[in-house]
């Protein structure tokens, strides 16, 4: 019931619905949320509504690792030691995407001030500014149980919850009936420490985005309920970049 409320309720007041695919102007978004808050979750639906394609760090930096590459042994010997990828790294990952594609919507980037500062300058030297940062605020304690029950579908990505949204047959991927597994780094003592590492660079983040008028606050104790806050402040943010380019 409240799924079919929060969809009547979001297609009454969609930008799409009211001007139309051709109308919708290019969004530059970074998604900012705790590992498990949701995030690729709400980018699929933001996609869906305001056309701003989902950029998932994680998932390029997991291609990188299949695909044995000189940057994928690097990325993969941090992950199984639950650190963060190096900088440089992450901009050149990211830099060649985000000066080609109109609009985007970044999950996972930037980590660090360093991070963040490099992806502004390098927006702002090509003309196409960050307009919103949208952080998904969910409690740690949630996040845990959500993580720890996840299971993936590596090579397409789809995911499963074994309480909330598990597979028609149990381990088995609903598409193509290969085995899922669990993530080494979704793991309840991996996840505490992550959290740990997101609460470190996560409030300086948050203070520089403040700080340039462009953060936005989504709280999000359900999907459905934080996607509704979502789409009014992306309504009125496309509007007003709407009234600008006329």
């Amino acid at each position: 019931m409240l799924r079919l409320q929060v969809i009547k309720k979001l297609r009454s007041r969609s930008f799409k619905r009211k001007y139309g695919t051709d109308n919708i102007p290019p969004l530059r978004i970074v998604l900012l949320g705790a590992p498990g808050s949701g995030k690729g979750t709400q980018a699929e639906k933001i996609k869906r509504d305001f056309l701003a394609e989902p950029i998932s760090t994680g998932q390029l930096l997991r291609e990188a690792v299949s695909k044995k590459t000189p940057l994928g042994l690097k990325v993969e010997k941090a992950m199984k030691q639950g650190e963060l990828v190096g900088d440089d790294i992450m901009f050149n990952l990211v830099s060649d995407i985000v000066t080609v594609k109109p609009s985007w919507l970044l999950d996972g980037y930037p980590r660090t001030i360093n991070q963040a500062n490099r992806l502004i300058n390098l927006l702002e030297e090509i003309a196409k500014p960050l307009h919103a940062v949208l952080y998904i605020k969910v409690d740690q304690e949630l996040i845990i149980e959500r993580i720890t029950n996840r299971l993936i579908h590596e090579p397409s990505g789809r995911t499963y919850h074994k309480m909330y949204k598990p597979p028609k047959v149990a381990y088995k991927d609903d598409v193509t009936g290969e085995d899922l597994i669990q993530r080494h780094d979704d793991t309840l003592e991996s996840v505490k420490k992550r959290l740990e590492q997101f609460n470190s660079y996560a409030f300086p983040l948050l203070d520089l985005y403040k700080k340039m008028g462009i953060l936005y606050e989504i709280p999000s104790p359900s999907s459905d309920i934080g996607y509704i806050k979502m789409h009014e402040e992306l309504n009125l943010l496309t509007e007003k970049l709407r009234k600008k380019t006329q």
